[in-house]
């Protein structure tokens, strides 16, 4: 049930994902945040919807491509999107994009920040209305389709990925020399 500071974060406007279609069919979409909000559109749009860009302000995430950190991205149009600071944000018009915040945490900081830089079109994954009904595939069919896809590519030296499921949701892992 979303709180007073989520209705207002709302304005009024109806979250979800049908809603969210339509501005994405006008406009240039931007993902905000790699967490299980990231997951959800990854499975739900697959090669659908190709992002502009993803931001994350963790810094270990930056310069890395999103295939590269999200398991889900692998294999889509949107794997070789580079994930950016919010400082892309000041190379675009806020009139022609519409943000995917997909950080369940930090979305309120996230909308303070957008509405300073001007940004009014945002939809909040986790505030949906259908968001608890889309959790998407059972973790066991998930590990079996990501083994599949993984093991069908080359090994790339210097670059493990892996992704925990069950009680470590969220925590996707990278490990570098």
């Amino acid at each position: 049930m979303p709180n007073i500071m989520d209705a207002f974060l709302c304005k009024n406007k109806e979250m979800s994902w049908s809603r969210f279609e339509s501005a994405a069919k006008e406009k240039e979409v931007f993902l905000y945040g790699l967490g299980y909000c990231a997951v959800q559109f990854f499975e739900r749009y697959g090669n659908a919807i190709v992002v502009k860009g993803v931001i994350d302000n963790d810094i270990c995430k930056q310069n890395f491509e999103i295939g590269d950190v999200l398991p889900e991205a692998f294999g889509t149009a949107n794997e070789k999107t580079l994930i950016q600071s919010s400082r892309i944000l000041n190379h675009v018009n806020p009139d022609n994009v519409v943000i995917l915040i997909a950080s369940s945490s930090k979305y309120q900081e996230i909308v303070c920040e957008l509405e300073k830089k001007g940004f009014n079109d945002y939809y909040i994954v986790s505030l949906f209305q259908d968001f608890e009904s889309d959790a998407g595939l059972k973790a066991a069919e998930k590990i079996s389709m990501a083994v599949k896809e993984y093991c069908r590519h080359a090994v790339s030296s210097n670059k493990i990925l892996f992704h925990t499921y069950g009680n470590y949701l969220d925590h996707e892992k990278y490990i570098w020399n």
